[in-house]
């Protein structure tokens, strides 16, 4: 596991300062938001031969259609553990007759592998947000871990053109894995949502958001960001 720098400790504590107001921050971004921007950056990529993409956190399969579109991958993986999201999912992509290109599982990420029950609220459908309210519908989701499931997918030995990841609150723990391992020299761009809402403690959540901003800035670069809605990082030196 890769540790922080001293020097990278210090960027972490300016980025904690600096994010004290991401509220309004976030505010701000939700104002001037391309919202094409999560499949139109990657344009380019369909220059490319062989491009390979993951989606942690399929949901119905409202990204993955577009970034097919534009990139022209014919190796797309997504990733949603939730049973009812994931038949949804599964049907959208059989209705787009895009079966030979994807592949899902329907299993989660994060440090650990467990199976437990989540409560269903629709998009923010989250393992850090428990709804005790009553008559809230239930189901059991499996939970793989992280190095697990990309080493078994063969990441360790080649590369992955994009990661995107939407899944209220894991991205913390698929990015602080990834990047605290060799993992993360082989993708080429991660795209991935910060979720504010799913953290009671707002402190909590911005020391967690500039972790994986110092972990990832070690081998990737800020490609584009929206704070605290969407941002890319590209890896070094990738033309």
């Amino acid at each position: 596991m890769r540790k922080l720098s001293s020097n990278k400790y210090h960027n972490l504590y300016k980025c904690v300062e600096r994010n004290k107001v991401m509220r309004a921050m976030r505010d701000n971004s939700l104002k001037t938001l391309d919202r094409s921007i999560t499949h139109a950056y990657f344009k380019d990529l369909k220059k490319k031969q062989g491009v390979t993409i993951i989606e942690i956190g399929g949901y119905l399969g409202v990204l993955l259609p577009k970034l097919v579109e534009t990139t022209g991958t014919k190796q797309y993986v997504a990733l949603e553990p939730v049973p009812r999201f994931y038949q949804q999912l599964s049907k959208r992509i059989e209705d787009l007759s895009l079966q030979s290109r994807v592949t899902t599982y329907n299993f989660g990420l994060a440090k650990s592998k467990k199976e437990l029950q989540i409560s269903l609220r629709k998009d923010a459908t989250s393992l850090l947000k428990d709804d005790k309210r009553e008559g809230v519908h239930t189901e059991t989701i499996k939970i793989f871990n992280v190095v697990d499931f990309f080493v078994q997918i063969g990441l360790g030995c080649n590369s992955l053109n994009l990661l995107t990841i939407n899944c209220e609150g894991c991205e913390f723990d698929v990015i602080e894995i990834l990047a605290s391992t060799s993992l993360i020299d082989n993708i080429d761009f991660v795209q991935f949502q910060p979720h504010l809402i799913v953290f009671d403690d707002d402190q909590k959540y911005i020391c967690m958001y500039c972790h994986i901003r110092e972990l990832l800035a070690r081998t990737h670069e800020i490609a584009y960001e929206y704070p605290h809605i969407w941002e890319t990082w590209k890896r070094k030196g990738l033309l």
